[in-house]
């Protein structure tokens, strides 16, 4: 909750929550040019529910940092993309989340190996 807390603050400069920053980061990671994204597979990446993904898309959306387009007869299928404002906010917060993350775990970096080692325990039961 800690690490959230600090996370929720860097954030906040950009109005975003960290939900909406991990769809926006998704949505970068995920986007070809020549490809058409869907929200199922942003939902994926993300690892939220298709029916959060598609919320969060929608809040995205009203800010203008998203386009949401049906590519099919399907109108419930749509493709999301970044618009050029979106781009510009990820890019923004991008870092400030990237120098949270690094000043919260810092004093890990200590004890690296036992802290993996730990983690890799828990991944075995």
């Amino acid at each position: 909750m800690s690490w959230r807390r600090k996370i929720d603050a860097a954030l906040q400069p950009f109005k975003l929550t960290h939900g909406q920053f991990v769809v926006l980061a998704c949505l970068e990671y995920l986007s070809q040019p020549t490809t058409k994204l869907t929200q199922a597979q942003v939902a994926k990446q993300a690892q939220l529910d298709v029916a959060t993904t598609s919320q969060i898309l929608r809040t995205l959306e009203k800010k203008k940092l998203v386009n949401r387009i049906s590519q099919s007869s399907d109108c419930r299928i749509k493709s999301p993309t970044l618009t050029l404002l979106g781009k510009n906010i990820l890019a923004k917060a991008l870092p400030e989340v990237e120098k949270t993350d690094i000043q919260f775990f810092s004093p890990l970096s200590k004890n690296i190996k036992q802290l993996l080692e730990l983690l890799r325990s828990l991944t075995i039961n």
